[in-house]
């Protein structure tokens, strides 16, 4: 360990300075001012310079501790060093700045990545305003937008690996980590290696959910209305090093939304057909899944209450809400099938987000979430609730699931696990299609069994539903099933 020469009472730590600065710590006799923001005090030595020299005025003292022990050095001759390297700094920010505490966690996450603006350079107190102090633009043709919180290193390493072996790197990306708290985000610059310099790094000290982190990054990032924002999740990867290659080809070729084919590991078979032309109508259409990429000016013409539920932001299913009116507003999409997307599902199945306290009201105007494919259901109560119901073409799971929950003893429980895949699809012979045969025959007669039970706003929902999901009206259930 170095010991400080005797004449030295503390050391001021660094402020910031333009990179490549090194300066060696020094001080003329009887300088500095000790410094009482960020610095090192030898106590021993500052002790035994008591009592240090003050007057009082109206009973009080007229200099601070520190000025007092200013005067006592430059009496003596002795000193507080100040220098350093450029890389290590502090800057001090004055109350009125604390008055904001998201503005000063956004510097702070900016400071500790070493990014100040350039009215910061040798100032001591924290200068200019939040405007100074703005995460950097990205600019680039191609942007990648990563977002995680608590995501493992493990699957932070494969994403950005996945990136690295683009064969085209001329892209630039918005990392974000939206307040971790269960893993430790500082690690994600030296994570990022040779990525850094085109990487705007978010690391937010509050969780604030999916859809602001979005709109921040587009519409504030992005500063390029053409740019085509690629969404990739921070615990998933790219499968090809051709990716970004056949991105830019489409987006060159006048693409404004630009899907491609992803492999899940939990559904290996699982094949997605994109509806483009009628996506609200159809379930969304399967224009959500990864990979989904789209022209930020695209997203900048959603009205921002398409993202909201009564004024609060959508938390679950964000990317059905923000693809529909996308794609609605698209002049050329493409769908590219070919796996390009590694999709790890890595969200918990908690019972938080399971359907509770479920009744059998609950199934006379919708489904809260079960399926026929993944019930399963004791012998002795599928037969007091008398078995399947012959000749239903349709509905045949809500409609046990009255009767079940009509039980008063019923015991219900979760796996936790997938038990079943279920695939839709549009062709009209399908059941769930809109106006199949079958479909339609179902909601008239779940109609006949259950309509009678059903309150006036359980009915005018029953009908809602069906119209919406299947285009079948109010008149047609309840005309064919009287006439």
């Amino acid at each position: 360990m170095r010991v400080a020469p005797n004449d030295v009472l503390g050391i001021a730590f660094n402020i910031p300075h333009p990179e490549g600065r090194l300066v060696p710590y020094d001080a003329p006799a009887g300088a500095y001012v000790p410094e009482v923001r960020c610095g090192l005090l030898d106590l021993l030595r500052l002790r035994a310079c008591r009592p240090l020299p003050n007057t009082m005025e109206g009973g009080r003292l007229t200099l601070s501790w520190y000025r007092s022990a200013e005067l006592h050095q430059r009496q003596r001759g002795l000193r507080t060093l100040r220098g350093g390297d450029a890389r290590t700094f502090y800057i001090h920010p004055p109350n009125s700045w604390k008055a904001d505490p998201h503005a000063l966690a956004q510097i702070r996450d900016l400071v500790g990545q070493g990014t100040v603006p350039t009215c910061q350079l040798g100032a001591w107190d924290l200068a200019g305003d939040i405007q100074k102090w703005s995460y950097p633009q990205r600019r680039e043709a191609i942007v990648f937008l990563l977002k995680g919180r608590n995501t493992p290193a493990s699957r932070v390493i494969r994403c950005l690996a996945s990136l690295r072996a683009q064969d085209d790197q001329d892209f630039g990306i918005i990392l974000i980590d939206d307040a971790s708290d269960q893993v430790d985000p500082t690690p994600l610059p030296s994570l990022l290696g040779a990525l850094r310099p085109r990487t705007t790094l978010i690391r937010r000290n509050e969780h604030v959910g999916r859809m602001p982190n979005f709109r921040d990054a587009i519409s504030q990032i992005c500063a390029n209305p053409e740019t085509l924002v690629v969404v990739l999740d921070l615990d998933d990867a790219l499968m090809a090093p051709s990716v970004v290659s056949r991105l830019r080809q489409a987006h060159g070729e006048g693409h404004d939304v630009i899907l491609g084919a992803c492999f899940r590991p939990d559904k290996p078979l699982k094949l997605y057909e994109p509806n483009f032309d009628t996506p609200r109508e159809t379930w969304g259409g399967e224009v959500w899944p990864h990979l989904r990429s789209f022209r930020k000016r695209l997203f900048d013409a959603v009205p921002e209450s398409y993202f909201q539920i009564d004024g609060t932001w959508i938390e679950e299913c964000t990317d059905y809400a923000t693809m529909v009116p996308i794609v609605e507003l698209a002049a050329r999409p493409l769908y590219i099938r070919e796996y390009l997307y590694f999709h790890e599902r890595s969200t918990p199945r908690t019972p938080e987000s399971l359907p509770v306290h479920l009744t059998a009201d609950d199934f006379l105007s919708g489904n809260p979430g079960l399926q026929g494919s993944n019930t399963f259901v004791a012998l002795s109560a599928l037969e007091r609730a008398g078995d399947f119901t012959d000749g239903l073409p349709s509905l045949n799971d809500r409609d046990l699931a009255v009767r079940l929950l009509s039980l008063p003893d019923l015991q219900i429980a979760y796996t936790g696990e997938w038990t079943a895949n279920w695939h839709h699809g549009d062709d009209p012979v399908s059941l769930s299609a809109p106006r199949s045969v079958a479909k339609i025959a179902g909601l008239q007669a779940f109609w006949r069994m259950h309509g009678p039970k059903m309150s006036q706003d359980a009915a005018a929902a029953y009908f809602d539903r069906a119209w919406r999901f299947f285009s079948v009206s109010r008149e047609e259930i309840m005309g064919r099933s009287t006439g």
